[in-house]
């Protein structure tokens, strides 16, 4: 450990700017007596900063997460309760402000900095797109839904390298797929029972699901849009993480779910062809059991063998 750094009151949600080097801090608060905002960290002197939330009413500020644009150096954020739940923060001046309430009430908030695109959830079923530059609305879709239940639940992820973008619809056991440059939908794909929680690898191109009410894992190829595997856990899953070169999944278990803890998932990468082992395509690619392969030859046996 390096040093404590005081925020405020009840930090709940934490993001980087690796560009500028700021950490900044949804602080939850506790009521209007003792109310959230957001702290702004220099990563380089530990030193904090306040950011100006005057723009929304006290009574307004429980800030829940945030997603941090670093083309632009603004960072998203929302909050628990209206009428305003989504806001920006202007990383130059730390002064932020209020986004139009038709975006609310907000479920998810993702960045394509790929694309400079903004992508908003709502807890009443649909996806805005945001340009990222002017903060405009340029399309709105009606697909997906979160888990009722659970006001901070993800339902959507971004892959940038491919543009794609997943929504998890928890009602209906599927996840839509939409074209980040064309903001069409391409695909929708059946999955378990109360999908939340999607993550993924960008270096594999495979999207991670988790299925709430049936306690399973879903494993869909970004290529072919298509269910891969599906693995029973042991636990309801809120929350994943991925270490992309690991080849590593984590969840973190539903706050009902009584077991609790953390599931570590090896997903098996299986080359498909002599050529995935290629050019170092081999450190990206697995066994059946999870094991990564050591070097080019060795992937390519595999293949050859299935040993």
């Amino acid at each position: 450990m390096i040093t404590n750094v005081l925020v405020g009151n009840r930090p709940f949600g934490i993001k980087a700017n690796e560009t500028t080097n700021k950490i900044y801090v949804a602080n939850f608060g506790n009521g209007p007596n003792f109310p959230g905002g957001i702290s702004v960290i220099d990563g380089t002197t530990n030193t904090v900063v306040t950011a100006d939330v005057s723009a929304f009413p006290i009574n307004n500020r429980v800030f829940l997460d945030l997603a941090v644009n670093e083309i632009t150096n603004k960072v998203y954020f929302w909050l628990l309760n209206g009428p305003a739940t989504i806001g920006v923060l202007d990383g130059a001046t730390n002064v932020a402000s209020q986004l139009p309430l038709s975006l609310g009430p907000v479920a998810s908030i993702r960045v394509n900095k790929t694309l400079n695109r903004i992508y908003v959830t709502s807890k009443t079923g649909m996806l805005h797109v945001l340009d990222g530059a002017t903060d405009a609305e340029i399309a709105t879709l009606t697909i997906g839904s979160q888990n009722p239940t659970d006001a901070l639940a993800p339902n959507i992820v971004v892959n940038e390298t491919t543009g794609q973008v997943f929504v998890t619809g928890f009602n209906n056991g599927t996840v839509t797929v939409v074209d980040g440059a064309t903001n069409g939908i391409v695909g929708t794909v059946p999955v378990g029972n109360g999908p939340t929680a999607p993550a993924v690898n960008e270096l594999t191109d495979r999207v991670y699901v988790s299925n709430l009410n049936d306690k399973t894992l879903s494993f869909i190829d970004g290529a072919t849009l298509s269910v891969k595997a599906t693995l029973a856990l042991p636990m309801g899953i809120r929350f994943l993480s991925v270490d992309p070169v690991a080849l590593r999944v984590y969840g973190v278990a539903d706050l009902a779910d009584e077991k609790g803890g953390i599931v570590v998932i090896a997903d098996a990468n299986l080359p498909a062809t002599k050529n995935d082992c290629k050019n170092g395509g081999w450190q990206f690619r697995t066994n059946a059991a999870g094991e990564r392969f050591q070097n080019q030859g060795q992937c390519i046996q595999y293949f050859n063998t299935g040993k």
